[in-house]
């Protein structure tokens, strides 16, 4: 399922720290990408029309890294979890390990730009990247 919403400057879409449950399809419009300093809010990124939104948590299961607010007025398109999984099971593995591990060393860059280190199950440092079971 897919739904459409419409934002005003100012709204927010996705929320850091959230349970990632859908993707977000730009329509319309212009949404900025905002971290945490301290008590500051710093805009990242911007994400445009006809851009992608919220996929990273989606694939690697770990809550929202950041908070997405609307630039301007955005109609923006948000696609169930389900149904993005659905597409993804249908790929070939070597294309889902390929996306997983591009979105591991991501996360292990952003990370390491923050100045922490993550270990394994087996107390190793490392990324993020786990086998996921996409049938859960």
């Amino acid at each position: 399922m897919s739904k459409m919403h419409q934002y005003l400057a100012g709204d927010v879409v996705i929320r850091e720290g959230e349970e990632s449950t859908s993707v977000f399809f730009v329509k319309e419009g212009l949404l900025g990408v905002y971290k945490r300093r301290g008590t500051k809010e710093i805009q990242v990124g911007t994400i445009k029309t006809g851009e992608v939104v919220g996929e990273m948590s989606f694939f690697d299961k770990e809550p929202r890294c950041a908070t997405v607010k609307a630039i301007q007025a955005s109609v923006v398109n948000e696609v169930e979890s389900s149904v993005f999984k659905s597409f993804f099971k249908g790929q070939p593995k070597w294309h889902q390990n390929i996306v997983l591990l591009i979105l591991q060393r991501i996360r292990r860059t952003n990370l390491r730009a923050r100045g922490i280190e993550v270990e394994d199950e087996s107390g190793k440092k490392s990324g993020l990247y786990k086998d996921y079971d996409w049938d859960s």
